[in-house]
């Protein structure tokens, strides 16, 4: 019963937050243009700042209900979910830091 009011509260604060996200979101989407990054490179880092709080609210819940152990994997897989979506990232800093050399 516990996780369940646990969850049911923030799923109210998640949708209360939604217009701030939609804020933060439009203002980083207006910095892309202003600093003339592609979208290939700018995309990876909202999708992993995304993972990190989606894992870090996760993690919490898990230790909340006494899960330590679910907790950890969710914070794995969640870093690995970072990795994999940053991948197109480090592979346009690596051609950059060939293309100098």
């Amino acid at each position: 019963m516990g996780l369940v009011l646990t969850l049911s509260v923030c799923v109210v604060v998640l949708l209360a937050l939604m217009v701030p996200i939609r804020e933060i979101v439009e203002l980083l989407n207006q910095m892309m243009v202003w600093s003339g990054m592609s979208e290939d490179i700018f995309a990876p880092l909202l999708k992993t700042l995304g993972i990190a709080l989606i894992c870090r609210v996760g993690g919490d819940l898990c230790r909340d209900a006494g899960q330590t152990a679910m907790a950890s994997l969710v914070e794995m897989g969640g870093s690995f979910g970072a990795i994999l979506v940053s991948i197109p990232l480090l592979r346009a800093v690596w051609e950059m830091l060939q293309s100098m050399i």
